[in-house]
């Protein structure tokens, strides 16, 4: 599984920051999207490395994981600010739908910035 965001101005990759799982993507102008509301579904705390200056990406650091009940059309991620700010988003790359848990190990969540 993975997940490859874009930011939609500069973006900190400093804590904290959150995963959002979305059902539904945001608009371009980065109207957040329709986040899962599935019974133990939580937004999850994630960090990222620095971004190098050769390819302009910083990758996940911490393992990402969710278990929910039920079965979801997860289509899309959104990295969150502490302020609830949607800094990034982009559709998840893997099988559909989700049957109980999604999860990212480290490095699979990706900022191209």
């Amino acid at each position: 599984m993975r997940l490859v965001v874009g930011h939609r101005d500069a973006l900190p990759v400093e804590a904290p920051l959150k995963v959002a799982l979305l059902t539904k993507a945001p608009t371009p102008e980065g109207w957040f999207g329709v986040e899962l509301e599935a019974p133990g579904y939580a937004r999850a705390d994630v960090t990222f490395d620095i971004v190098r200056p050769t390819d302009s990406k910083a990758l996940s650091e911490t393992n990402v994981e969710w278990s929910f009940a039920g079965i979801w059309a997860v289509t899309h991620a959104a990295i969150i600010s502490s302020e609830g700010d949607t800094l990034a988003y982009g559709p998840i790359e893997g099988p559909r739908p989700f049957a109980g848990s999604i999860a990212f190990t480290p490095g699979r969540l990706e900022l191209r910035c």
